[in-house]
């Protein structure tokens, strides 16, 4: 058997001449050859005559001619062994081998004559034989698991490959018939047939693929092939494997090494545009990368490097999902290649308002500042129709710079790679201050301005003057002599372009035709058909384990899906929340919940987005997501609008529309003991609940910030008992369901999360019945009771550790917090109330109010009657503007003026308490000079500020009845409260040395419902809290 690479013919031709010269025969002697290779162009007809160098010189003649720069860059295949390795010698003069291995190529079926080829084959791998399904065609060489072609284990592009070698099998004891493939960078790839017949065979179709590929492509290698020039590169772990990944565009390659990777040798091949992945971290350096038939598991070098390959990855997933027809059509405009801002050459997003193209990190800071209304130009189908194309096509990123940058200085020209800093500041400068662009001084005149937006609509009919009188602020609803808006103009006209540009600039708005819909009522019926709610738009519908990108539509009540506006496939009845309109629908939505996108594992470019679940009552429920807070918002609004009486929405609630909605539905509540329930559409916002009173015809609030407990304690218990939940305020208690199991768990849960996460200012937290955050009024409670007479109180540095874990505890919810005196020190407690007041981001005094309190501070006490007037308006305007505020600063002045009180056992005057205090008091958020004191020691270098504040402080504390108008009555009940706890204190102290207190015991014996008992020991000292806690661990 003879197979050689066709690049040999010179040396070939050069052997036979040598071998005919030196021995004078017309045959060569087989010892002599060695390892030859021939690829077969044609059949060849031999005898029983036929001479062995007949034979040879036959093939020769039917080689393609070779170019002298084609065999400069493939290695000859012929060598001169020194030595016959038993293995590779054979006889080339037997006539039966002649005929056997001669023949086959004549017997090949034509598919396989034109080169294509698929079988088994043995692949040398880690220094062992593998089988493996293999195929070759005119392009690449493959090799796979198995014959599913699912697992790929290499593909070798056919240019990669320099030479083809066999060695033939003599005899059974020799190696088997192996073909060598030698790359172009010198590596081997070693494969085995079962035979000879199969050896030849693969070994001539390898090589016509080689010798096609050498006529039709340049000898220059393009490294890396079609992944050349890629988005991201470099050497990751997958599955615990070192491999070298590459990403461009829609695809991501892996290579066992860099080499495969020049050589284009691929190990995995991933088409996003076929198969949907999505990416989750695992953990900092950890990616897993799911699909529908199986997942896999990417290391980074470290945070920084998986960051980046999840970005690059996403971006990867997105390219695949998306449709860049529309990309494409607008970049006909070739300065529509190129972002608006920075000229970044991947510009994928477009807003629509402006007509500008933008790159990710410019349509980002749009949205930031609410610019532009940013669309993308591979996935908002809906938005780029013909007419919106035509108009980016007609204007393009030139022609809008034209009007934006005319006067950009060199120092404010960003680009693609410049700061984020640098960014912000010239977006900024460019669209929300405009100062790059030339307007006219008569432009500040607003009626001018709209004139003259009107008139170039009209008669100069110049788009280009038109979108800069828009964008310099001319009303674009404003209306010429015969009432007429510039987009009526433009319609009369036919100005396409310029319709086009005002309706997505508001526009189409309701302009002059706007009717006041008070002026038609005349009955209910016709006001609700008149005000009916109509919203529509792209979201994503969960549908099972998939995440599908459809059509919206919010109108007359009905809430439908469309498939690219095609049938509805699903819809929710919304139904009126007025009790003389209500119908029983099945499909009636009793519940609208806002959350986050995550909780639904949605695929990576929907993560960190908004969901909106719509609960029906039979507890099935739609869930889809929108991409911004703004949509998540408008839909909330006008879903929650759909299912109650627009009557509701009037302008005497506006209070309600302070926050987004978090969860909106029906409830079935009664006051606790009542025998009736009701049902009415409740509103949660931030931590105020809402519900429409059905009989008042108006909103009434429940502050969540006042609940004290809820009953159960988790949603497990109702789900158990299918039961209601019990919500507890100081003065009420709700009883409350849904209207399912389903929808009372959820309820229960916003709830209790709006009850109890308290955020870092005054509002956010939980208060008491008084307004006072219960932070405050548990330490000031625990100190009055337990250590307002311990001498160096609030002076007294405690435990940092300890303080810092009771202030973890009391912001997490500090209604459950029960401060153990074994546990903490009454110093630990004073540092956790002081760390507070601290860390607040406004002061107690407020911002706005700084300067004034310190110039009230240095008035004369000479001027008393004047001074505290000063103070008493400070204080008005203080509880006008913050309440809270004012609450906390007169609880706490009280507090302090208690203590002041018992001087003589704590050692803490007035002056001593208002030095610890007054910088935790009294201080503006931007001071660059720190606001914390420690012990009686000023840390803030502003000495004379730090003096006045101190006698802020004092006067506050001094003459705490007058500043805030505290009658005797009061100050008589207040002390009354301090001396009574102090009494309770006392009277728990030991009356009697150690022995005789273990006197007085009693022991309470509990019993489990499986009929397990404990006891419980209690004495003179021991209070509730201590109690409960000791049952609680048992």
């Amino acid at each position: 058997q003879f197979v050689a690479d066709t690049a040999a013919k010179s040396g070939f031709c050069q052997l036979l001449e040598h071998q005919k010269l030196n021995t004078n025969s017309s045959e060569i002697d087989s010892s002599d050859l060695g390892s030859l290779s021939v690829s077969y162009e044609k059949p060849l007809e031999i005898s029983q005559s036929s001479s062995t160098y007949d034979l040879l010189q036959d093939c020769v003649t039917g080689l393609p001619e070779i170019k002298e720069d084609e065999v400069a860059h493939h290695t000859p295949a012929i060598s001169y062994p020194k030595e016959r390795p038993d293995s590779i010698s054979y006889d080339l003069n037997t006539s039966t081998t002649e005929h056997s291995i001669i023949r086959t190529i004549s017997m090949l079926p034509q598919s396989q004559r034109l080169g294509k080829k698929s079988g088994l084959l043995f692949i040398l791998d880690n220094k062992s034989w593998q089988k493996r399904w293999v195929t070759v065609d005119d392009n690449e060489l493959g090799i796979y698991n198995s014959n599913d072609y699912k697992h790929i284990i290499k593909v070798i592009p056919v240019t990669a490959i320099s030479l083809v070698r066999n060695e033939v099998k003599i005899t059974d004891s020799a190696r088997p018939n192996r073909i060598y493939l030698e790359l172009v960078d010198g590596r081997v790839i070693s494969m085995a047939a079962t035979d000879n017949f199969e050896m030849s065979v693969w070994s001539n179709i390898i090589m016509r693929h080689v010798v096609a590929k050498m006529k039709l492509q340049s000898p220059i290698y393009r490294l890396g092939g079609s992944m050349s020039d890629p988005d991201k590169q470099g050497h990751v772990r997958v599955d615990d494997k070192k491999r070298y990944a590459v990403i461009k565009g829609y695809r991501m390659n892996f290579y066992e090494n860099d080499n495969d990777y020049f050589l284009a040798c691929v190990s995995m091949d991933i088409n996003f545009k076929s198969i949907i992945y999505t990416v989750k971290q695992l953990s900092p350096t950890k990616l897993q990368c799911i699909c529908h038939s199986g997942s896999f598991i990417i290391t980074g070098e470290d945070e920084s490097d998986t960051d980046s390959w999840k970005s690059a990855i996403e971006e990867s997933i997105y390219c695949g999902l998306s449709d860049d027809s529309y990309l494409k059509a607008v970049q006909e405009n070739v300065t529509n290649t190129y972002c608006a801002d920075c000229r970044n050459n991947k510009a994928v997003w477009a807003s629509v308002n402006i007509c500008v193209t933008l790159c990710d990190h410019c349509a980002g800071l749009h949205r930031k500042f609410s610019i532009s209304k940013i669309h993308s130009l591979r996935m908002d189908k809906k938005i780029w129709q013909p007419n919106v194309i035509a108009l980016f096509k007609h204007c393009g990123n030139g022609f809008l710079n034209e009007i934006w940058e005319v006067n950009v200085p060199d120092s404010a020209v960003i680009s693609p790679d410049c700061s984020d800093e640098q960014r912000h500041d010239f977006v900024h400068q460019k669209y929300t201050l405009r100062q790059f662009m030339d307007i006219p001084e008569q432009y500040s005149d607003n009626e001018y301005l709209n004139f003259m937006l009107n008139d170039s609509v009209k008669n100069d009919k110049d788009l280009k003057k038109t979108m800069q009188f828009v964008f310099c602020g001319a009303d674009i609803l404003a209306v010429d002599n015969d009432g007429l808006t510039p987009l009526d103009v433009a319609r009369k006209y036919g100005q396409t372009l310029t319709e086009t540009f005002l309706s997505l600039n508001g526009g189409a708005g309701n302009g002059s035709k706007f009717i006041s819909i008070n002026c038609l009522l005349e009955s209910l019926e016709e006001w609700n058909n008149s005000v009916r709610l109509h919203a529509e738009g792209v979201v994503y519908l969960k549908e099972g384990r998939h995440i599908n990108k459809r059509w919206a539509i919010l109108k007359h009540n009905l809430f439908e899906m469309f498939n690219e506006k095609g049938a509805p496939n699903s819809a929710i009845r919304l139904c009126l929340v007025m009790r003389d309109h209500q119908r029983d629908c099945e499909g009636e939505c009793v519940a609208i919940i806002s959350g986050s996108s995550n909780d639904h594992n949605p695929p990576s470019y929907l993560l960190d987005k908004y969901s909106i679940e719509m609960l029906n009552k039979n507890g099935k429920s739609l869930i889809f997501i929108v991409e911004d807070a703004q949509e998540n918002f408008n839909w909330m609004e006008n879903l929650s609008k759909s299912a109650t009486s627009p009557r509701s929405w009037g302008k005497e609630d506006d209070m309600v529309l302070a926050k987004p909605i978090i969860h909106a539905g029906f409830l079935q509540w009664k006051i606790i003991n009542s025998p009736h329930w009701r049902k009415d559409w409740f509103i949660l916002r931030g931590k105020s609940l809402f519900y429409f009173d059905t009989d008042k015809k108006a909103y009434e609030e429940i502050d969540l910030r006042k609940v004290t407990g809820t009953s159960p304690r988790n949603r497990s218990e109702i789900i158990s008992d299918g039961t209601h939940f019990t919500m507890m305020q100081y003065n009420k208690v709700f009883e409350m369901k849904g209207m399912c199991a389903r929808d009372t768990c959820a309820w229960f849960d916003s709830i209790v999360i709006a009850s109890t996460v308290q955020g870092s200012v005054f509002h956010e937290q939980q208060l008491t019945m008084a307004d006072i955050p219960v932070y405050i009024d548990v330490c000031i409670n625990h100190i009055c009771m337990n250590g307002i007479q311990s001498e160096g109180i609030y002076r007294q540095a405690g435990v940092k550790s300890k303080i810092n874990r009771l202030k973890e505890q009391l912001l997490g919810d500090a209604r459950r917090v029960a401060i153990d005196q074994s546990e903490y020190m009454i110093n630990d407690v004073c540092g956790a109330l002081k760390q507070y007041f601290r860390e607040l981001p406004e002061a107690v005094t407020t911002n706005a109010l700084y300067e004034q309190w310190l110039v009230v501070a240095g008035y004369s006490d000479d001027y008393m009657e004047d001074k505290m007037g000063w103070y008493h308006y400070l204080m008005n305007e203080l509880q006008l503007a913050k309440p809270l505020n004012y609450n906390v600063l007169r609880f706490l002045i009280g507090h302090l003026k208690d203590v002041a009180r018992f001087k003589l056992q704590n050692k803490m005057a007035i002056y001593n308490l208002a030095t610890v205090f007054a910088p935790s008091l009294i201080f503006h958020s931007d001071d660059s000079n720190t606001h914390t004191s420690t012990g009686d020691k000023l840390s803030s270098p502003d000495l004379a500020g730090t003096e006045m504040k101190i006698r802020c402080i004092e006067f506050l504390i001094t003459h705490y009845k007058e500043v805030f108008k505290v009658s005797d009555e009061d100050i008589k009940k207040e002390n009354d409260l301090l001396d009574a706890m102090i009494r309770m204190s006392t009277a728990w102290l030991p009356q009697f040395n150690s022995r005789e207190e273990s006197l007085f015991q009693v022991e309470i014996l509990l019993f489990s419902i499986n009929g397990k008992q404990t006891s419980v020991h209690i004495n003179s000292r021991s209070t509730a809290n201590e109690v409960l806690k000791i049952i609680a661990k048992r």
